[in-house]
C-alpha cells in the first residue's frame, strides 16, 4: 500500500480568517476564543474531571500549525457533507479560504481541539 503524504500551509491571513470566522461559529460549545502570545485558546463550555475530582475547564491552544493539520485530517478522512468538504477541498487545492464561514471555521477548530467534530 503506497502512502502519500500531503503538505498544506496556510497564509497567515487565512489562519486568522478561519480564527475569526470560527469565534461566530464555536459560541455553541466554547466559552471563549482568545488570543495570547501562542496562538488563540479556546475554553470549552463543558468541565472535565481531574483525577483528584477537581471540576476544570477544558483549554485547548489553536495555532497556525493545528490549524493546518486540523485541515489535512478532514481532508483525508472526509467525515462531513459536500457542502462542507468543497469548501475545505477549495483550501487545500486552491489555497482559497473564501468558503469558509463560521460552520465551516467551526468543524475546522473542533478538528484542531478534539480530533474530530464531535459537536453539531
Amino acid at each position: 500500500m503506497a502512502t502519500i503524504k500531503l503538505k498544506f500551509n496556510l497564509i497567515e491571513e487565512d489562519f486568522h480568517g478561519i480564527i475569526e470566522m470560527a469565534g461566530y461559529g464555536i459560541a455553541y460549545w466554547a466559552r471563549s476564543l482568545e488570543k495570547t502570545s501562542r496562538g488563540y485558546v479556546v475554553v470549552d463550555r463543558s468541565k472535565t474531571k481531574t483525577d483528584s475530582g477537581e471540576l476544570i475547564r477544558v483549554k485547548k491552544t489553536l495555532t497556525r500549525a493545528s490549524i493546518e493539520r486540523a485541515v489535512v485530517g478532514l481532508f483525508t478522512e472526509r467525515p462531513l457533507n459536500n457542502y462542507y468538504m468543497s469548501a475545505i477541498d477549495r483550501l487545500v487545492f486552491k489555497g482559497d479560504s473564501s468558503d469558509v464561514g463560521s460552520d465551516i471555521a467551526d468543524v475546522i477548530v473542533q478538528q484542531a481541539c478534539f480530533g474530530s467534530v464531535i459537536y453539531g
